[in-house]
């Protein structure tokens, strides 16, 4: 999806403003660190609700943004117009 909408520029310049590269963030290097080391530990619910429920948790809020923007970008055909007038997307952290 990453790949996707950057090479479509529907990812923000400044990297840390958008909520989709935020998220991907999250995903990898916080919750997915969790499932990795709770899981390797040996703690399957730790692994469970401090990892993968919130690793799908992320997904699905990537999901609605690469939706909400590819469904933008095929209307307007114009990356610029799609980022400007998104409407503010919250991350929620799951620290």
């Amino acid at each position: 999806m990453f790949k996707t909408l950057a090479s479509k520029g529907l990812i923000k310049e400044d990297l840390w403003s958008d909520p989709f590269f935020k998220l991907y963030y999250y995903l990898w290097h916080y919750e997915g660190t969790r499932f990795r080391h709770a899981a390797a530990m040996g703690s399957p619910d730790y692994a469970h609700w401090h990892g993968v429920f919130q690793v799908m948790q992320d997904i699905r809020e990537m999901n609605d943004i690469y939706n909400y923007r590819m469904k933008m970008y095929k209307k307007y055909h114009n990356a610029k117009k799609v980022l400007k007038n998104e409407p503010p997307m919250p991350v929620v952290t799951h620290e």
